[in-house]
């Protein structure tokens, strides 16, 4: 590659990852999700959801998120599992073609309910742990009052106890991950 060709590139490089303008936002993000990796759980789009936050000035962010997926364990019984996490993220905001562009970690607490209920057995369960989440996403504008999120996240509850019920499931150290999609209103 000649002289010539590596400074184009290198100016390139430059102004596509230029930090884009400092703003505060606050956003709401709208969300469905697909989720998948727990043996109990039934794959498919099951989940949806709503994230709310900051982005902040900096690389730091602030986010909570509530998110709902009914028929989590599949059809056979009556259930669904509730999730409500706060945390942060972490990410740059890049200006690419115009438009900016965050890719970022994300790391929170809260609490996973999960509910079951079978009229069939005459059972009913219900738990909410502690749990943790973390995982990976991007957000892009589209303009400046919209953009497009999408994200990855594994979600774990901290209670290593089995939880006897008489539907048979077992939800020690329940979890799964979620993969969801959305968009962002500044």
């Amino acid at each position: 590659m000649g002289r010539a060709t590596r400074w184009c590139v290198l100016v390139a490089a430059g102004v596509l990852c230029t930090p884009g303008r400092a703003r505060a936002d606050a956003y709401v993000n709208p969300w469905v999700g697909v989720h998948f990796g727990n043996e109990s759980a039934r794959s498919g789009v099951r989940s949806f959801g709503v994230s709310i936050g900051e982005a902040g000035n900096g690389i730091i962010g602030v986010e909570t998120t509530v998110g709902f997926a009914p028929g989590f364990l599949g059809s056979s019984v009556d259930n669904n599992e509730l999730d409500f996490m706060a945390g942060v993220t972490i990410g740059p905001t890049l200006n690419v073609t115009g438009r900016s562009i965050r890719p970022y970690v994300v790391a929170k607490v809260g609490m996973i309910r999960t509910s079951i209920e079978s009229p069939l057995i005459g059972g009913r369960f219900a738990r909410t742990d502690f749990g943790l989440a973390a995982g990976v996403g991007v957000t892009h504008d589209v303009t400046d009052g919209m953009a497009f999120r999408g994200d990855l996240r594994y979600l774990r509850s901290l209670n290593p106890d089995a939880a006897t019920n008489s539907l048979g499931v077992d939800l020690r150290r329940f979890h799964f991950w979620r993969l969801a999609f959305g968009i962002v209103l500044h």
